[in-house]
C-alpha cells in the first residue's frame, strides 16, 4: 500500500496519508465547511460515526457520500455540497423534495417515504405511482443519489443465511459472534464502519489502546465469522430477514436468531454556536484523530461529561493537540465521591491515574460547560460557563459530548420492547421477541467490561449454548454495579436544558430554531409544520435533545433507517408490504 494517497478536494490537489477518511483530508488541508446547510450556513462533521449525517459530500461526482465513512482513494475527487433544497438533500440546481400537497409537508414518520397517495416529486416534475408510505417507484423511475435514474432499478440482492447474526462489530458485537462462532453456529457480523471495533476500538487492531482490545482483536480473527463491513441495515422486509446496503447494492441477510449489539452515539445538546464548523463531539473528534486527522499544534476544548472526556484529551495531547482545559459539568462532590469508590476496582484506578499523569498541565474544570461557540466561518473561541463565572477561550476545535445514547432504532422497528428508552433483556440478554438478542450499550450504557460480558452471553445463548453462558453472570453483575455508580456520578444538571436560546438551531438537517419547535407543543406537531427530526439523520441528533430539554419522548421508527436509494426498497419490498 502507498505511503500517500493523492487526490482533490474542490478542484485543489491534496495528499495524505493512506488510510486516512476523507473527512480527516478535508479538514487536514483546511476544509472546515463540508456543505451547505438548508438556511446556508457552513457545517462540519458533528459525529464522525454516519449518524448526524454533516459531513456528506460530492465523491467523484456522487453526491451525499458521508466523508467519515469513506477512506481515500487515488484520484478521487472531493467537493463541498452546496445549494440543497428544502429537507436538506438537493436535488439539482436547488430542486426540493416535495411530498403530499405540493410541499414539504406530509412526509411520514422518520421523514423518508411520502404520506398516503403522496407524490415524489424531483427537479423536473413528478414520477407518479408511489405507493402509500412511499413504497416502490412509480413508472420505473428512481431518484438515487439527488438524481432521477433510468428505469429498470429493482436489481436482485445479494441474499446470505445465518445461524448467528449479529449486527453491530463493537466489543458486544465481537465477542457476540466470536462465542456463537465458537460454539458451533454458522456466525456473521455486520457493520457501518470499514473495520470492525467500533468506535472504542476504532481502526481494528492496529489502533487498539489496550491489552483488553488486542486479546478480542485475536479471538475475533481467530473465530470462523462472516464480516461484513460498510454495510448499513435499513429495513426488516419479513421476518427473520434483514435489507441492508452495502457498496451501493442490496444485500438480503436471513438470519435463526439475531444478536443486536448496535452500540450507542454522542448525546449533542444544543448551545449558541454550536453548528459552527470544527466544533463536533468528543468521541467524533477522537475518531477523525484515529483516522487520520492531523492535531499537532492545535487547541481543543474538550467539554461535556463522562469520564470519556478524559481519555479523548489524553489522545489528543498524544498526537500532538494543545488541550488547555477539561470542562466537565457534573459538579466536584460527585466526581470525587466517584474517585473515591475506584479504591475498589485496582484495575480501573490505575487507569485513571494514567490518564490524570498523562493529563499534567490541563485543567480539569468541574461545574463548568460550553455557553456559546464563537466564529466566523468555523469555531475561533468558546465561552465556558458555569459556577466559576464566563471565561473565553480561544481553540481550533470544540470536541463536545454529553454523554451517550442508545442506538435502539433497529430494536424498535423489530417490535422489541423498550424500558427507560433500553432495550428490555432477560439473563439471557434475550428481547421480547424469542429470536432477537440484545447486548452492549442499547441495554443501557455500561462501558466495554459490561457490553463483553452480554455479547459473549448473547452469542452463546443465540447459539444454544446456555450453559456455556451462565459463568459469566458474575462479570456482568460487577460490571453492572460499576456502570450505575458512572451514572449516577455524571448524572446531567438541568442547568443544562437552558443553554439553548430561542434563536439556537436544534435540528440540524432542516435549521429549525429552537423557538419555533416549542411553539408546536410537541414531537408530531414540531414534525408536521418544522420538518424538525425528518432531516437525513431521522432524529438521531435533535431527538435525544428534545428529550432531555423539553421531555418530548422518542418515536417510533418506520424504515428505512438510514437514507437509501429507492431502488433498493424497491428490491426489500416484502410480498405484504409491495406497492399496488
Amino acid at each position: 500500500m502507498p505511503d500517500a494517497v493523492a487526490l482533490t478536494i474542490d478542484g485543489r490537489p491534496a495528499s495524505v496519508p493512506a488510510g486516512s477518511s476523507v473527512a480527516a483530508a478535508m479538514l487536514a488541508t483546511g476544509q472546515a465547511a463540508f456543505r451547505t446547510s438548508v438556511g446556508g450556513a457552513p457545517r462540519g462533521p458533528l459525529c464522525a460515526m454516519g449518524i448526524c449525517f454533516e459531513c456528506r459530500v460530492t465523491i467523484d461526482g456522487i453526491p451525499h457520500r458521508l466523508a467519515c465513512q469513506t477512506l481515500c482513494e487515488p484520484g478521487m475527487e472531493v467537493r463541498v455540497e452546496q445549494g440543497l433544497g428544502a429537507g436538506g438533500w438537493g436535488l439539482g440546481n436547488g430542486a426540493a423534495l416535495r411530498a403530499g400537497r405540493g410541499d414539504e409537508q406530509g412526509l411520514g414518520a422518520g421523514g423518508w417515504g411520502p404520506g398516503k397517495g403522496a407524490a415524489l416529486r424531483a427537479g423536473r416534475g413528478d414520477e407518479q405511482g408511489l405507493a402509500a408510505g412511499g413504497w416502490g417507484p412509480g413508472k420505473g423511475a428512481a431518484l438515487r443519489a439527488g438524481r432521477l435514474e433510468e428505469p429498470g432499478m429493482a436489481a436482485a440482492a445479494e441474499t446470505h443465511r445465518f445461524d448467528v447474526l449479529v449486527i453491530g462489530a463493537g466489543p458486544a458485537g465481537m465477542a457476540a459472534a466470536a462465542a456463537a462462532a465458537e460454539a458451533g453456529a454458522k456466525a456473521a457480523v455486520v457493520d457501518d464502519n470499514p473495520s470492525p471495533g467500533g468506535q472504542i476500538w476504532r481502526g481494528g487492531s492496529g489502533l487498539a489502546p489496550s491489552a483488553l482490545a488486542a486479546r478480542w482483536f485475536e479471538r475475533f480473527r481467530a473465530a470462523p465469522v462472516a464480516l461484513f463491513s460498510r454495510t448499513r441495515v435499513f429495513d426488516a422486509p419479513s421476518p427473520s430477514v434483514l435489507a441492508a446496503e452495502r457498496d451501493g447494492a442490496l444485500v438480503e441477510l436471513h438470519y435463526g436468531k439475531l444478536v443486536l449489539a448496535t452500540g450507542a452515539r454522542e448525546l449533542f445538546l444544543p448551545f449558541p454556536g454550536w453548528t459552527l464548523p470544527n466544533v463536533m463531539g468528543a468521541g467524533g473528534l477522537q475518531a477523525l484523530a484515529k483516522s487520520g486527522l492531523p492535531l499537532a499544534g492545535k487547541t481543543v476544548v474538550v467539554a461535556g461529561s463522562g469520564p470519556l472526556l478524559l481519555a479523548v484529551a489524553a489522545y489528543l495531547r498524544e498526537h500532538g493537540a494543545r488541550v488547555p482545559v477539561i470542562a466537565e459539568q457534573a459538579p466536584l462532590s460527585r466526581v470525587a465521591a466517584f474517585a473515591l469508590r475506584l479504591a475498589a476496582h485496582l484495575e480501573k484506578l490505575a487507569q485513571a491515574a494514567r490518564l490524570r499523569l498523562s493529563l499534567a498541565g490541563t485543567r480539569y474544570a468541574t461545574s463548568c460547560w460550553p455557553v456559546r461557540a464563537e466564529g466566523d466561518g468555523r469555531i475561533e473561541a468558546v465561552v465556558l460557563g458555569g459556577a466559576g463565572g464566563e471565561s473565553r477561550q480561544p481553540c481550533d476545535y470544540l470536541a463536545c459530548g454529553f454523554g451517550l445514547v442508545p442506538n435502539v432504532e433497529l430494536a424498535l422497528l423489530l417490535g422489541c420492547a423498550l424500558e427507560e428508552d433500553r432495550v428490555r433483556v432477560d439473563e439471557w440478554q434475550q428481547t421480547t421477541l424469542e429470536d432477537v438478542y440484545c447486548a452492549g450499550e442499547p441495554t443501557g450504557i455500561g462501558g466495554v467490561d459490561l457490553a463483553l460480558a452480554e455479547g459473549e452471553i448473547a452469542g452463546l445463548a443465540a447459539a444454544g449454548a446456555r450453559d456455556r453462558a451462565r459463568p459469566l453472570f458474575r462479570a456482568r453483575r460487577a460490571a453492572a454495579r460499576f456502570a450505575a455508580r458512572l451514572d449516577a456520578a455524571f448524572a446531567l444538571r438541568p442547568e443544562l436544558a437552558a443553554l439553548a436560546a430561542h434563536e439556537t438551531i436544534v435540528c440540524r438537517c432542516e435549521d429549525v430554531a429552537l423557538e419555533r419547535i416549542v411553539s408546536c407543543g410537541n414531537r408530531r406537531a414540531a414534525k408536521l409544520y418544522t420538518r424538525c427530526g425528518m432531516g437525513p439523520c431521522q432524529g438521531r441528533v435533535c431527538g435525544p435533545a428534545l428529550e432531555f430539554l423539553l421531555g418530548w419522548p422518542r418515536d417510533s421508527m418506520r424504515p428505512p433507517l438510514v437514507p437509501v436509494a429507492v431502488e433498493q426498497l424497491a428490491g426489500s419490498e416484502a410480498p405484504d408490504r409491495a406497492p399496488g
